[in-house]
């Protein structure tokens, strides 16, 4: 490291070579071993208004906090946090904001050996390692919920949205493999009819394919029943999934979807004819789109 004084002196050396002169004032002087303050916490590198511009640290360079309490280590293409510190180490992020989250993963490639302690991403999916070998990923889960009050849903035959408008068109991403589950609580009217359900694709959605488990049953709320109907279903296309009834029908389904394009997907749903009176999607009935992993994968963790 090197320091070079402000001020020049105008005065010019001497004979004698064995005494400072002022052409070594204005000099670079170099560090040789380190440079200290005065004493424990009794200078500031740089302040408010005169700031440095970068720093440059060797490999294995270590910041030291308060005596080794709190370390900063590197090593090749890695920073270590460490410390001496009785109750641990911590690193607390400030909260995000509009436009800025606290904690910001940039996507890559996943390591050969998935070590315990990881966290990785994908541009797919979020994973975590608790062992060394086991892989899994973190949810994150996207759903919507039918609010209190229900949907009125058309009475007429046909397809429609299964949600309101703002809770019926989600956009998901191509090359995705997504895990699907809701239930769909309709009451009905005086018209029996047949209930199917469907997925409407726009925006270059596409899919690679599906299988949908689907289990109905006539009740209403509170009222066991000992029959159920059920089928699979591996179509977007409407797949008629109830007996014909006017009264409340429950749909559960649970099962995966692989896209092939990104784009838009719509759940809906379609009676056979006139379901007479006010047909409504109940409250507290919801669909979930969980991504698992790409459209291709089809195991992830500590399995052979």
């Amino acid at each position: 490291m090197t320091v070079k004084h402000l001020f020049v002196s105008g005065i010019t050396d001497g004979a004698d070579t064995t005494l400072v002169r002022p052409s070594n004032w204005n000099d670079d002087h170099s560090i040789v071993t380190s440079l200290l303050p005065d004493a424990d916490d009794g200078a500031s590198l740089g302040s408010i208004s005169k700031q440095w511009s970068d720093l440059f640290l060797a490999t294995g360079a270590v910041l030291n906090f308060n005596n080794g309490n709190l370390t900063l280590t590197q090593a090749t293409s890695k920073l270590t946090l460490g410390g001496s510190g009785a109750t641990g180490t911590n690193l607390t992020l400030a909260a995000g904001g509009t436009s800025l989250p606290p904690l910001l993963f940039t996507s890559g490639t996943t390591t050969t050996i998935a070590t315990a302690g990881e966290m990785e991403y994908d541009s797919v999916v979020f994973m975590s390692t608790p062992t060394t070998g086991a892989r899994g990923i973190n949810l994150s889960t996207m759903y919507a919920i039918v609010e209190a009050g229900g949907f009125a849903l058309a009475t007429g035959a046909g397809v429609q949205s299964a949600f309101p408008t703002t809770k019926d068109v989600w956009t998901l991403n191509a090359s995705t493999t997504y895990y699907v589950e809701g239930t769909y609580n309709i009451t009905k009217s005086t018209n029996a009819v047949t209930t199917a359900i469907a997925f409407a694709l726009a925006g270059g959605a596409s899919i690679t394919s599906m299988a949908l488990n689907v289990i109905s049953y006539v009740s209403t709320a509170n009222t066991t029943v000992t029959a159920n109907n059920s089928t699979y279903v591996t179509q977007v296309a409407s797949t008629v999934v109830t007996i014909s009834t006017a009264s409340p029908t429950c749909i559960r389904f649970q099962g995966i979807i692989r896209m092939n394009g990104g784009g838009t997907v719509t759940p809906q749903i379609n009676f056979s004819g006139t379901a007479a009176g006010t047909p409504t999607m109940a409250v507290n009935s919801y669909i979930m789109f969980t991504p698992i992993g790409t459209n291709t994968q089809n195991t992830m963790g500590n399995v052979a």
